[in-house]
C-alpha cells in the first residue's frame, strides 16, 4: 500500500511558494528578484508544436525574452559551445556565456520537405544589438526531428523556460534570461508545527542528487535537489518528538546519483544535523535534528525540481 494513505491530512502550501515557474509578467526593476537558477531546464508544454515558423525576441525590465513560435518542447542549458545539428560544428556566438536550445521539432514540413522557417541570416535570427542581456541568436539547423538554436548572453545568468498556448492548438516556447543575479528577499519566519504534505502524484521516481543548507534571517533552510521525472515527487513533513522528519516519496537514491554524505552537520542556529534515516525503493526519509522544536514550512520549486524546508530559529 502506498504509505501516503496513512496520512489523514494534506497540508496546504502557502500561496505562491510553488508557483515560481508560472510565467507572470515582471514588474519594475525593483521587483526583479528571481528564483530561476542557471541549471539545465526542460519544457514540455501544451499544444501540438512543430514545425518551427518564427523566432522573435523582446526586452523587458527584468529580462530579455526569446520566443519560438510553434514549438512546445525544448532542453536548454549553458554549454562551452553550441554545436550544430548533424555536423556538430561550433556556432560562433558573441557573449560571455552560451545557451544551447534544442527544440524537439524541425524548421521544415516533414511531409513535403518545404521550409517553414527560413531566416535571411541564420547567424542573426533577431536583432539584439545593444540589448542588456542578449548578444546574439543563431540557428544550428535541423536534423532528424531536432533543431538547435544558440543564444549568446552577457554572462551566465538565471533563466526560465516555459510554453504559452496559441495561436489555436499551437504553442510558443519562451526563454527569459534575467539581467542580473538578485537574491530574493527572505520570507517571514514560519510558525506552524503541524504536519505538512503535498498532493499525491503518480508512481514515477525522481533521483535525489543533492542536499544543501543555508541560514536566513529568522530561519534555517534545507534544499533537496532532484533530477528526472517530477510528477510523482511529493513530501510529508512532521515532528516526531523534537526531530522533524521529511518523507520524500518518489525522491530516491536508488540509482546511485546522490554522492553526498548520509549525515550533514550544518552547525546553523537551529539546524544541527541532516540525516538520511531510511532509503526505500520508492523514496527517502530524512531526519532534521534541531536545536529545539519550532515552526516550519515546506514547499516545491521547479526547473530544476527542489523541495525546500524552512525551520524558524
Amino acid at each position: 500500500m502506498n504509505r501516503w494513505a496513512k496520512w489523514a491530512v494534506v497540508a496546504a502550501v502557502a500561496t505562491g511558494f510553488g508557483l515560481l515557474a508560472v510565467p507572470a509578467a515582471a514588474g519594475g526593476a525593483s521587483d526583479c528578484a528571481v528564483w530561476w537558477g542557471s541549471l539545465d531546464k526542460t519544457s514540455a508544454g501544451g499544444g501540438t508544436g512543430g514545425p518551427l515558423v518564427n523566432v522573435r525576441a523582446g526586452q523587458h525590465p527584468c529580462y530579455d525574452r526569446l520566443v519560438m513560435e510553434n514549438a512546445a518542447i525544448a532542453h536548454v542549458r549553458y554549454v562551452p559551445a553550441v554545436l550544430t545539428q548533424g555536423r556538430g560544428d561550433a556556432l560562433s556566438l558573441r557573449g560571455g556565456a552560451f545557451l544551447e536550445i534544442v527544440l524537439r521539432t524541425t524548421d521544415y514540413d516533414i511531409n513535403t520537405g518545404a521550409p517553414t522557417y527560413s531566416p535571411s541570416n541564420r547567424n542573426e535570427l533577431v536583432k539584439v544589438s545593444g540589448w542588456r542581456t542578449f548578444r546574439q541568436v543563431a540557428e544550428g539547423r535541423s536534423f532528424e526531428g531536432y533543431t538547435t538554436i544558440g543564444l549568446g548572453v552577457r554572462a551566465r545568468l538565471p533563466f526560465r523556460v516555459f510554453t504559452l498556448p496559441g495561436p489555436g492548438s499551437k504553442s510558443r516556447l519562451v526563454i527569459d534570461v534575467a539581467h542580473r543575479w538578485i537574491t530574493p528577499p527572505d520570507l517571514p519566519a514560519p510558525t506552524s508545527t503541524a504536519i505538512q504534505a503535498s498532493a499525491l502524484g503518480d508512481d514515477r521516481n525522481a533521483d535525489l542528487v543533492g542536499i544543501r543548507t543555508g541560514a536566513h534571517q529568522g530561519y534555517d533552510r534545507v534544499v533537496f535537489d532532484f533530477r528526472g521525472p517530477e510528477t510523482g515527487l511529493r513530501y510529508v513533513a512532521l515532528y516526531r518528538g523534537d526531530t522533524l522528519e521529511v518523507d520524500l516519496e518518489h525522491g530516491t537514491v536508488r540509482n546511485a546519483i546522490y554522492h553526498g554524505p548520509s549525515i550533514l552537520h550544518p552547525a546553523l542556529a537551529q539546524l544541527k544535523e541532516v540525516r538520511i534515516a531510511r532509503v526505500d525503493p520508492d523514496g527517502t526519509i530524512v531526519q532534521l535534528i534541531l536545536g529545539h522544536k519550532a515552526g516550519f514550512r515546506v514547499f516545491r520549486l521547479f526547473a530544476p525540481d527542489r523541495i525546500v524546508v524552512d525551520i524558524a530559529h
